[in-house]
């Protein structure tokens, strides 16, 4: 993501596309909902402009939506400890 504000966004696509297609851009949102719960901003939008892979949209809907719960402390010690374990015992 290059820039966001609360009326547009811009971005490098992967591809080409054509003003005034319309899409649905999803995201990973940094903070979390309660200190625990993971959330995503989903934006959906027509397309402004392009410039090769540049892309600017235009955002008639913002929408938060929760994605998870996060690991706690403990459950990410625990995986990391299994993860390493996974290592010694089966070498890939």
């Amino acid at each position: 993501m290059l820039n966001i504000s609360s009326r547009g966004i811009a971005f490098f696509a992967d591809g080409p596309l054509e003003r005034n297609q319309r899409l649905r851009v999803s995201m990973d949102w940094p903070a979390k909902l309660d200190n625990q719960t993971m959330l995503r901003l989903v934006l959906e939008g027509v397309v402004l402009r392009t410039r090769n892979n540049l892309v600017v949209i235009n955002i008639e809907r913002p929408e938060f939506r929760t994605a998870g719960k996060s690991a706690s402390p403990m459950s990410e010690g625990i995986l990391a400890m299994a993860a390493r374990i996974e290592k010694t015992v089966c070498p890939r």
